[in-house]
């Protein structure tokens, strides 16, 4: 049986925190330049070149704004190749 290295609570504190400011930015209704700007740096944490950390935060912060409109266009050709990921967390992050 393959146990999950464990996060210092610390590191995975501030990660909660990084995607829930993520999401909070997202599903707010009052500031539209924030959620669009929000929305640019998801873009840019799921791009290839981001780290596997930052497209797992982005795709765990896209999965939990999904009530929130926005185009999703820009996002589907980014995430797509990610489903193909080797990094099985990456890979099985909830997006729809």
């Amino acid at each position: 049986m393959h146990h999950k290295p464990k996060l210092p609570a610390r590191e995975n504190s501030k990660r909660i925190n990084k995607t829930k400011d993520l999401i909070n930015a997202i599903v707010q209704r009052k500031d539209p330049i924030l959620r669009k700007n929000t929305l640019n740096k998801l873009q840019v944490m799921l791009s290839p070149q981001s780290s596997e950390q930052q497209q797992i935060l982005a795709l765990a912060a896209l999965h939990s704004s999904l009530t929130a409109k926005f185009d999703r266009t820009p996002f589907r050709t980014l995430i797509l190749p990610l489903l193909k990921s080797k990094n099985a967390k990456i890979r099985t992050v909830k997006i729809r």
